[in-house]
């Protein structure tokens, strides 16, 4: 689904649960504002509340809101994060709270987007937040306390450097090991706030990338690709999923460039990028060792546990509350019991699991709602124990779950 029938959804939930009969600019620019809360974006709460103030009064409607001319105008600007939030802000006006705004980027790649970290706010003021969504993240006690460890490791340096000492142990290159969904795409945007907040790296993006955004297919074309990522994330992180994808299959695989070509930027650009590499546990230790450059250079390896079925159900709840839909303890134990009796193969577990029963459970509780030609607001507002499917997906034991609906 594109980023603009994702906030054109979300626009018309949004009438929906005031029971308007017209989607208008102002429900899309809560709808998008909201959508960049963390652990997505960095927009503060304040300025989705501004937007929140903006809209009409609940009204009576019962059936699905239509979308205005207006409204329309206001989503087809929005091809990208930064186009999105560029209207939306506009939209709504100077309103407090506004600079709190983090618009985000996707450096026109459809899986190498960019994630801006607050920029003009105080450093102090950025790593606190940051390390406020790090501990509000569900679970992840073992990350969490390895993250505290490395931003305590940084600190200890600059007081170090500050005082003609040299710097002992690692530098800002991660790798991030375990399952699918297990948070360590929404660990690595916190990461690279919390490297701005300790004034480690400038401006404390993160620039998303995978194999097919470094990887050309002829000749020449890897250094080019790589480049133009590396560069993009001047100033900030380079996260690139599933990186062990990029270690050489063959002779003529092109991924040995890429390597050599990231290899040569992370000497190069010490104290101006810094690059996390994710994926499989044992799969990222075959790519470490692939390249002698890269096991000098990733020194630092930090491992996502999978979690307990109590914390998936907590994750459950989470997107519910987040949504806007009540779920009651009832449902919330027979979702507990689906997921206890579920398995899942390797790319549909952990968070994505949780995302895909609450995104089946919401499309049969809207065809519950509209079975009698009529929808309601009362309708779609609460789940019950039968809209959760017989068979939402497979999951194994040994795969956990994450909060926060990481990506």
């Amino acid at each position: 689904m594109s980023l603009k029938d994702t906030l054109t959804d979300r626009a018309i939930s949004v009438a929906k649960r005031h029971s308007h009969t017209e989607v208008t600019p102002a429900h899309v620019t809560f709808a998008v504002l909201e959508f960049y809360l963390p652990p997505r974006g960095s927009v503060d709460k304040s300025t989705v509340d501004a937007a929140r103030d903006r809209l009409p009064s609940p009204g009576t409607a019962v059936k699905p809101p239509e979308i205005s001319p207006d409204a329309a105008d206001l989503l087809a600007r929005c091809t990208s994060d930064d186009d999105a939030l560029r209207s939306a802000m506009s939209n709504l006006g100077t309103q407090p709270g506004s600079a709190g705004l983090a618009p985000t980027s996707t450096g026109g790649q459809a899986n190498a987007q960019t994630t801006a970290a607050t920029l003009d706010k105080p450093q102090a003021d950025v790593l606190s937040e940051a390390l406020a969504d790090l501990d509000a993240l569900i679970g992840l006690s073992t990350v969490k306390e390895r993250v505290r460890e490395l931003v305590a490791m940084q600190q200890f340096n600059t007081v170090r450097e500050q005082a003609g000492l040299p710097k002992v142990g690692t530098g800002l290159n991660l790798v991030f090991t375990g399952d699918p969904g297990t948070g360590k795409t929404t660990v690595a945007r916190i990461v690279a706030r919390i490297y701005k907040g300790l004034g480690l790296l400038a401006s404390g993006h993160l620039v998303e990338t995978a194999r097919v955004d470094l990887v050309g297919g002829y000749v020449g074309q890897t250094a080019i690709k790589t480049q133009e990522a590396i560069d993009r994330a001047k100033g900030g992180v380079l996260f690139i999923d599933e990186a062990y994808a990029l270690a050489p299959r063959h002779e003529s695989d092109f991924g040995a460039e890429a390597i050599s070509t990231l290899v040569k930027a992370m000497e190069d650009r010490r104290g101006t990028l810094a690059v996390i590499a994710a994926g499989y546990t044992d799969e990222m230790a075959h790519f470490v060792e692939s390249n002698p450059g890269l096991r000098s250079r990733f020194q630092t390896f930090i491992d996502f546990p999978n979690f307990t079925d109590d914390e998936l159900v907590e994750i459950f709840a989470d997107l519910a509350e987040r949504n806007v839909v009540t779920a009651s303890p009832e449902v919330l134990a027979a979702v507990r019991a689906s997921i206890a009796t579920a398995e899942t193969d390797d790319s549909g577990g952990n968070a994505r699991f949780v995302r895909g029963m609450f995104e089946a459970m919401t499309a049969r509780m809207a065809m519950r709602a509209a079975a009698d030609g009529t929808v309601e607001a009362h309708e779609v507002v609460a789940f019950n124990v039968a809209d959760i499917p017989q068979q939402v997906a497979t999951r194994r034991e040994s795969i956990g779950f994450t909060g926060l609906a990481p990506q």
